[in-house]
């Protein structure tokens, strides 16, 4: 298993990298409400590192969404593998998360 790592990439973006699924989103978790907190505005997440996710992926960038408007800010993702996006879809999570038009 690989793990889901937070990491300060480049172009002022961060970047979620490994798999993120049940058994990986809860470290996560935690790291994403400081970043929400510290950030306000516009907060872009590059996905292009996601190996593998399932419904509890979704849920935790559902939950960084909520957190971000809750301090005035946006969480805008980029890169979305196609797995996760047909999980937002199948979700109906499609008004909840901002997916830039930036192809995995």
């Amino acid at each position: 298993m690989t793990r889901a790592a937070l990491e300060n990439g480049v172009d002022g973006r961060w970047r979620v990298t490994g798999r993120l699924e049940l058994d990986t989103v809860g470290a996560l978790w935690p790291q994403g409400t400081a970043l929400f907190t510290a950030e306000g505005g516009v907060c872009e997440i590059d996905l292009a590192g996601v190996e593998r996710t399932d419904s509890a992926g979704v849920a935790l960038l559902i939950d960084w969404t909520r957190q971000a408007r809750a301090h005035g800010g946006r969480l805008c993702l980029c890169h979305v593998p196609q797995q996760l996006l047909a999980i937002v879809h199948a979700s109906g999570a499609e008004g909840v998360l901002e997916i830039a038009d930036e192809p995995a």
